[in-house]
């Protein structure tokens, strides 16, 4: 199982009129920019900025969708528990790595 369609299992709290990203979408940029450093909303959302062009080609991205600004990181954040994603990229995780260990490889509340 991919790491996306984990995330794709994820219920969207949002309202249908307030979806401009998809949540996977949102929630897949917030990880790799975790990994890469970058924590915090205005710094994901340079993230994005700064990687934009790999990221549409990594997710199929179609070139008239704006990426998530920090705002919409910041709203997703506020609207939503981190215990969902956490528990899903642990499960991803267990699937996917042989010898995985949660105290060596996970994502915990801070």
């Amino acid at each position: 199982m991919s790491l996306i369609t984990q995330l794709k299992q994820i219920s969207d709290p949002r309202h249908l009129r307030g979806r401009r990203h998809q949540l996977w979408v949102i929630l897949f940029l917030s990880l790799l920019g975790f990994l890469c450093g970058y924590s915090g909303y205005r710094p994901l959302a340079s993230f994005c900025r700064n990687h934009e062009p790999s990221l549409r080609l990594l997710l199929a991205l179609p070139d008239d969708q704006p990426l998530p600004s920090y705002s919409t990181f910041r709203r997703h954040f506020l609207q939503t528990s981190p215990y969902a994603l956490i528990a899903s990229f642990n499960h991803w995780a267990m699937a996917t790595l042989p010898t995985f260990s949660p105290a060596l490889l996970s994502i915990e509340p801070i």
